[in-house]
């Protein structure tokens, strides 16, 4: 299970980066129906919340 999540993450990851979807599309897409449950494990993943992620800055 940990390794599908993780898949979905960094596939969201790939969204964020290259997309101007809402934060809220790219869950879904992903396979999250809550964005606050998603938002929650990115943020335990990557040490950073989506929307900061999306920031210049975020990314590495």
């Amino acid at each position: 299970m940990l390794y599908v999540q993780s898949l979905r993450l960094e596939q969201a990851k790939q969204l964020l980066r290259g997309t101007n979807l809402l934060i809220a599309k790219i869950a879904y897409q992903v396979g999250y129906e809550s964005t606050s449950h998603f938002s929650y494990l990115f943020k335990r993943q990557f040490g950073m919340t989506p929307r900061k992620y999306r920031q210049p800055k975020g990314r590495g």
